[in-house]
């Protein structure tokens, strides 16, 4: 081979070593689905953190809250510790919900997303007349769509003010 060749496989190395998550750490569900079915919620999949170009990140006390049209409560389900270093927690977690009274928006938080020193974006998601829709939270006080200004009323618990 020659320098050029060597220099071509190099860079298709590089290029397809890379994160699909640009350079932000991206928190989200996948695999699997979010749907309502005989009048009940239902979320079968994973919450993930899809890598970026940033330092490792732990983030604890990772949960799935329903909110309703009216920015209350519905629901909050403890996934647990998410890692970006699978050498330090798990990479994604499986969730499964069912709830009885139909969410307005699925959220995915902790403590830590807004607290980290690393860039994060977490995926959050609108009902709409096809089913869940993602939107991006790009900072802690962005709970809902861009927009979307609801008078939150909410309790004490630390699930209800991230």
């Amino acid at each position: 081979m020659n320098k050029k060749t060597n220099l071509l496989l190099v860079v298709i190395l590089l290029i397809a070593g890379c994160s699909t998550s640009g350079n932000y750490h991206t928190v989200n569900i996948g695999s699997g689905g979010m749907y309502v079915e005989n009048g009940e919620f239902r979320l079968d999949g994973n919450v993930s953190i899809g890598i970026g170009a940033q330092p490792d990140a732990n983030f604890s006390e990772v949960r799935v809250v329903l909110y309703s049209a009216e920015g209350t409560v519905i629901e909050s389900h403890e996934v647990g510790r998410l890692s970006t270093n699978p050498d330090s927690g798990p990479l994604k977690r499986r969730v499964n919900i069912t709830a009885g009274e139909i969410p307005e928006y699925v959220l995915i938080q902790s403590p830590e997303f807004w607290s980290s020193s690393v860039n994060i974006e977490v995926l959050a998601y609108q009902r709409t007349s096809d089913g869940y829709k993602e939107y991006h939270r790009a900072r802690k006080s962005q709970k809902f769509p861009e927009g979307v200004t609801i008078s939150v009323k909410q309790s004490n618990t630390w699930f209800g003010t991230v």
